[in-house]
């Protein structure tokens, strides 16, 4: 843990919405390693990292909404309270959650998908006793881990200007396959150029802004 009074440490508030932006690396090498065919729906598109990223890798139909309106998509959606009664389906989802919703999240994005859905998460989200029926139950394909942490900016921050960087917690793709039953595949996606990081290192670590979650259902 850094220490507070150190001037390489900032400790930042927890962005309103748990709204943290991916950067456009991490979806690229998703859909590198995984083939969506269909429609991509991200029902979280922020500013619309996810389905920018799908139209550069040549996928046709693509959706984006939101809780809020952040300028891309449709804003004012509540994905948590959508009905299949009134909502149809798409082929793929493909999301970064809200941190405090990501199981809810998970249930909901395989109502709403036929084929993959896929979530951004912190590698520590697969260690847990409680989310263990959620591991064991759901039909988990693949298993995708960025072997470089991304620097997950909150929205206001990237909004105002400032660019991403100093990311410092590990993050990976969990993809859900509608009808597997098989045991859940690894990929390791590492970005071009990405350098090692240094180990056992005594300097103090610049904490990331996503180390706002702390604690966290994450």
């Amino acid at each position: 843990m850094p220490d507070p009074q150190s001037k390489n440490a900032h400790i930042f508030e927890r962005e309103e919405n748990d709204h943290y932006v991916e950067q456009d690396w991490t979806v690229d090498l998703l859909l590198d390693a995984i083939t969506f065919t269909g429609s991509v729906w991200d029902p979280a598109c922020g500013f619309g990292t996810i389905p920018k990223a799908c139209q550069r890798a040549g996928i046709k139909h693509v959706i984006g909404t939101d809780l809020i309106d952040r300028g891309y998509g449709t804003g004012g959606q509540d994905f948590l309270k959508f009905s299949r009664k009134l909502i149809r389906r798409e082929d793929n989802i493909i999301t970064n959650p809200p941190y405090k919703h990501t199981e809810d999240f998970i249930h909901q994005g395989l109502k709403f998908s036929r084929d993959k859905a896929a979530f951004l998460v912190p590698v520590k989200f697969l260690a847990s006793n409680s989310r263990y029926p959620l591991f064991t139950q759901l039909p988990i394909w693949r298993v995708c881990i960025l072997s470089s942490p991304p620097s997950m900016l909150p929205g206001h921050l990237l909004a105002a200007g400032q660019k991403p960087g100093g990311g410092s917690v590990d993050y990976c793709w969990i993809v859900f396959k509608h009808g597997y039953t098989g045991t859940p595949g690894t990929i390791w996606l590492k970005r071009k150029g990405a350098k090692s990081r240094p180990y056992g290192s005594d300097r103090v670590r610049k904490q990331a802004p996503e180390n706002a979650l702390g604690g966290a259902n994450v």
